[in-house]
């Protein structure tokens, strides 16, 4: 549909792409005979367009279309108005702010959803980049357990070791990169967490150091 509207006001391509309520729609069946497309037979089944000799055994090939829809409802929005359109409000810090939700919400609710989406995704994003960091750490030790596999047993001991130590340090330095994103805007969470990384470095290069002695 084009133009999209709430009441008077023409939704922006940005607000149109977070409309998500499309649900299965059934096509009508045409009156008149199907043409057939480059020589193969087109066929109405279910709602559905098939596109091949037939839908109940289908070949690789065949084509079956299908529609959704997203039906008027009602929406609420919360973007700058913009004439008669809304485009993104760009608040102090650079933040855009361009939300479209289903039904109807007040602003306080719309934002309480948005924080709560945004805190899952930076919990997400942390996790990730512990395990990228702990299998680059893993990797980077890697040979270690390979030089070792000359003996079977020795290569899966030191493979376990070259593993723990990638966790000792993937965990501080992980730490570290989430406090230092959180030292300026939240300084009582982002200094203890900077303060615990760096303890745990001391004591992990402490007992690198200890080891190092004693081989020595």
């Amino acid at each position: 549909a084009s133009p999209i509207t709430v009441g008077g006001f023409t939704l922006s391509s940005e607000l149109i792409g977070q409309i998500d309520n499309f649900a299965a729609f059934s096509a009508q069946k045409p009156q008149a005979e199907m043409t057939p497309i480059d020589g193969r037979k087109v066929q109405f089944n279910n709602g559905q367009y098939y596109i091949g000799d037939n839908a109940a055994s289908p070949v690789v090939g065949d084509v079956r279309v299908s529609f959704q829809a997203a039906m008027s409802t009602d929406v609420s929005v919360v973007a700058k108005q913009s004439g008669q359109s809304f485009s993104p409000f760009t608040g102090g810090s650079g933040t855009t702010i361009n939300m479209l939700h289903m039904g109807k919400h007040t602003a306080d609710a719309m934002f309480t959803s948005a924080q709560e989406s945004n805190k899952m995704l930076t919990w997400i994003l942390r996790v990730v980049g512990f395990v990228v960091m702990f299998i680059g750490f893993s990797l980077l030790f890697k040979p270690l357990s390979v030089v070792a596999d000359v003996l079977p047993i020795a290569g899966d001991i030191v493979g376990i070791g070259t593993g723990i130590v990638a966790f000792l340090l993937a965990a501080p330095l992980s730490l570290i990169t989430i406090a230092v994103a959180w030292i300026f805007y939240r300084p009582l969470i982002g200094v203890p967490l900077l303060i615990l990384a760096g303890v745990g470095l001391f004591f992990l290069f402490k007992k690198f150091a200890a080891v190092r002695k004693a081989k020595a």
